[in-house]
């Protein structure tokens, strides 16, 4: 066993805050544990915190949600809906993934350029490009890369994914939330940016924990909780009556 993986809800977090003694790793026999959080969760809460505030992620930089929202119309993989805020709490992860995604980056650029779009927008457009290839690089499990998606593959001393997580590691430590509308920083409010920081060390403890022991490909998509839903829902259809069996029921 090297790692242990779970959504970073505030229970969590305190949980393993305590458990880990503020290091990324708790020892059983011995042995380091790390915590990883589950990554398609982290990249629900950074969407989700956009439709309320902005966050700045390099000196001067800033992006918004309203910069994304005027795609919508350009992109299959949006719509209106998508941006209820209503309805962010329940946000899934193909909707985040579309929102934070390299082709909305692409769409705000082309926007800018026919001058439909502020150029102040590519700030925007940069950080769903930064997002994209995030998750990316924490979810890939091929051996070679997609088309196009450099980071989308499994971890290998030939791939490119240490180096972007050593920037982003460096850049994180920087990036504040600010609400839209009082430009109150609430950064210390939201905890998906301690997440990812937390799950990019631990990722890379285990890589040299591993290499060490012969491995030469880590499957990413390994540390995420979707076999694991996949399983509850499962066996929730079996009866439409009980959707939240108890462990009896279950």
């Amino acid at each position: 066993m090297v790692a242990t993986v779970c959504n970073q809800t505030a229970k969590f977090d305190r949980a393993l805050t305590n458990l880990c003694e503020k290091n990324n790793y708790f020892v059983s026999n011995r042995e380091p544990i790390y915590v990883v959080y589950n990554v398609p969760h982290l990249l629900t809460s950074t969407a989700c915190c956009l439709f309320s505030n902005n966050i700045c992620y390099e000196e001067g930089k800033e992006a918004k949600l309203f910069d994304i929202q005027r795609m919508y119309r350009k992109l299959e993989k949006l719509n209106e809906e998508d941006f209820d805020e209503n309805t962010c709490s329940k946000m899934k992860v193909k909707q985040a993934a579309a929102i934070l995604s390299y082709s909305v980056s692409v769409a705000i650029e082309n926007s800018i350029m026919v001058k439909f779009s502020p150029t102040e927008s590519m700030q925007t457009a940069h950080f769903t490009n930064i997002m994209d290839s995030l998750f990316d690089s924490l979810n890939g499990c091929t051996i070679n890369p997609s088309d196009g998606k450099k980071y989308d593959c499994a971890l290998s001393h030939k791939s490119r994914h240490l180096n972007l997580w050593s920037k982003m590691l460096t850049q994180m430590k920087s990036w504040q939330i600010i609400d839209k509308t009082s430009r109150i920083d609430k950064t210390d409010n939201y905890l998906f940016l301690k997440g990812w920081q937390t799950t990019i060390n631990s990722i890379k403890s285990i890589w040299i924990r591993l290499r060490k022991e012969g491995l030469e490909h880590l499957n990413l998509k390994a540390f995420n909780l979707d076999p694991l839903d996949n399983v509850f829902d499962e066996v929730r259809e079996h009866s439409l009556t009980v959707t939240h069996p108890t462990p009896r029921q279950f």
